[in-house]
């Protein structure tokens, strides 16, 4: 029991002190404190999103979840739109990211910083709806590993 939770508090810890510390360096950067909320809640936000998908992906496939995983992480930069337009990715890839709004969450971290930093602009549903994919992912893909540890 001790591990589970263990393995379940660590990642959302983790990921929440890495975007406080993240929220810590724009602040500095900008002089904004007023900023070190949204950009630790948004961006803690979306790292469980993504995290909690690839472990469900993970969960349910195993390693052919690499095979959805990796050219997702690879791809990243050009869905978001941030270093090169979406249609860059592969077609297929683009097909499957709409559901992942990765194009907005750049442009909320801009928004973020050039206006007062409020929170309402983030698309949160989508967000949370991934959260949830990916929860119900891990947990479907215990079961299924769990009844094949009985056969």
């Amino acid at each position: 029991m001790a591990v589970a939770v263990a393995r379940t508090v660590m990642p959302v810890a983790a990921s929440g002190l890495a975007a406080a510390v993240l929220a810590v360096v724009i602040v500095a950067t900008t002089g904004l404190g007023v900023l070190f909320l949204p950009v630790w809640l948004s961006v803690w936000l979306v790292t469980l999103a993504l995290s909690w998908l690839m472990g469900g992906l993970f969960a349910l496939l195993g390693p052919v979840g690499l095979l959805l995983a990796l050219p997702l992480a690879f791809y990243q930069f050009a869905l978001g739109g941030a270093q090169a337009p979406a249609s860059a990715a592969p077609d297929w890839l683009q097909a499957a990211s709409l559901g992942l709004p990765f194009d907005v969450v750049g442009a909320f971290f801009r928004r973020i910083m050039l206006a007062d930093g409020r929170l309402a602009d983030l698309p949160w549903m989508p967000w949370f709806i991934v959260a949830g994919f990916g929860i119900g992912l891990i947990i479907v893909g215990s079961h299924i590993r769990q009844g094949q540890k009985h056969l």
